[in-house]
């Protein structure tokens, strides 16, 4: 693939080509050597989308909620990236597809795209390639871009690293409310939803989250100043019911980050947690092979082994090889 081909992959997506768009995704999904060319020459392009995280457990109706939602946003003439965060098959580490079969009343929508990615056992619920996927869709002038994870419980707040916005799915009758807060989701709730509202028992998770939301609003919340009030939403995806509402609270959050300032604010963070992550790909694997093969590696490792040395003690004198310096000299060289 060469310059001229990359040149035609990017006009594609900034024309919103849908089949190129896919290619696009499969280039970055498989860690194509151009891809990162090609995510280069689209980033300008990028970060006028609203980025919306969709998290909670599995099971609690996510992906009706999500084609729903894109139903609405469609009616009102936006464009809709919508990425699925799948189990990955144990087989072929594939995506499952599992959410692509629950949202099939927008999956042929001109201004809908769906793609799902397999998680490939990221504990964070979202596959490496996640963010990237969100640059391509942002640069093919989709509007909003609704980010759906996997549903892994604990590891569900990854997803306020990209979004936003992030919208949380409770459901009734899934055990203590409390374990809800104890997984972390309450605190990165900007909306949070109570699905199959129609269950009994539903009433009573409502009221004990509530009661949770009234605490949260107490301490001071960093970057969600306390003028923006959780809303607390009772829906039903399947009918649907209340589904405009949850609409209409993204919207009214969305509003609120551009009209307080906290749209950069949360830009900034999602740009500093991914340069974080990519320094953690790159550096790490170059400070290790250059520690072995300094030899110090070998040299420090038995010590510690034997106890004569702690591994903290291992890791602060391999700290001070100048990876950096080192790699750029080479390079100069």
């Amino acid at each position: 693939m060469d310059g001229t081909e990359i040149e035609r992959i990017y006009a594609g997506i900034c024309d919103g080509d849908k089949g190129v768009i896919a290619q696009a995704i499969t280039l970055v999904e498989d860690r194509h050597d151009q891809a990162d060319a090609l995510l280069e020459r689209l980033y300008p392009h990028t970060g006028r989308a609203h980025v919306i995280g969709i998290t909670g457990p599995p099971g609690a109706g996510k992906s009706t909620l999500v084609n729903e939602i894109a139903r609405i946003w469609v009616t009102q003439g936006l464009r809709v990236g919508i990425i699925a965060i799948d189990p990955s098959s144990p087989f072929s580490q594939g995506a499952v597809l599992g959410d692509r079969v629950r949202m099939r009343g927008v999956s042929g929508q001109q201004h809908v795209f769906i793609r799902s990615l397999a998680n490939r056992g990221f504990l964070g619920g979202l596959s490496r390639s996640t963010a990237d996927v969100v640059k391509i869709l942002d640069g093919a002038g989709m509007d909003v871009i609704v980010i759906e994870t996997v549903g892994v419980g604990q590891s569900e707040v990854a997803v306020c690293e990209l979004a936003h916005t992030v919208v949380v799915v409770a459901v009734p009758n899934a055990g203590d409310a409390v374990q809800t807060l104890k997984a972390g989701l309450l605190e990165i709730a900007d909306v949070f939803v109570v699905n199959k509202c129609d269950v009994i028992g539903a009433e009573n998770t409502v009221r004990q989250l509530r009661q949770m939301l009234a605490i949260r609003r107490t301490p001071d919340m960093g970057d969600r100043p306390s003028r923006w009030d959780i809303p607390l939403l009772k829906t039903n995806a399947l009918v649907p019911e209340g589904v405009t509402d949850v609409v209409r609270s993204v919207d009214e959050h969305r509003h609120y980050l551009r009209s307080s300032g906290l749209w950069e604010t949360r830009e900034a963070r999602r740009v500093t947690n991914e340069v974080e992550l990519l320094l953690r790909e790159d550096v790490v694997p170059r400070f290790l092979d250059r520690a072995r093969q300094s030899g110090l590696w070998d040299t420090l490792l038995p010590r510690v082994i034997s106890r004569e040395l702690s591994p903290l003690n291992m890791a602060h004198r391999l700290a001070e090889i100048p990876i950096i310096a080192s790699s750029n000299a080479d390079e100069k060289e």
